[in-house]
């Protein structure tokens, strides 16, 4: 139970650092699974990574295999949720206040404004 709770919350603090996409932290997500932690070998780390980077799509459904070989399904799960939740969170939570700034001018000037017919003027 105590591995779950701590690839939780590895994965949840990884998720929120990794503002440029999974592929940001990739490097500290060795760190901390390899170096840190000891779940997995170098070698274990780096046969996911290339498993992750040959089938098609994001690079970073790598943590979900991370967490399936550490704890099985359960944590995959647990992974998966801590990996992709708090950035999930995050973008509905800064969604709602962009929509609640409306016609705010410091909004209106970051923002383009699209015509009808789909062209920026």
């Amino acid at each position: 139970m105590t591995r779950l709770i701590h690839l939780f919350l590895v994965f949840s603090l990884l998720s929120v650092l990794a503002v440029g996409g999974g592929t940001a932290v990739l490097p500290e997500m060795q760190h901390m699974t390899v170096h840190t932690f000891h779940w997995l070998t170098d070698a274990q780390f780096r046969n996911i990574y290339s498993l992750g980077r040959l089938r098609p799509g994001r690079t970073c459904l790598m943590v979900l295999v991370i967490g399936y070989k550490l704890a099985g399904w359960a944590g995959m799960v647990v992974v998966g949720i801590g990996f992709f939740l708090p950035d999930c969170i995050i973008t509905l939570f800064v969604n709602r206040w962009w929509v609640h700034l409306g016609g705010c001018r410091g909004r209106t000037s970051i923002q383009p404004r699209v015509g009808a017919g789909g062209d920026r003027f």
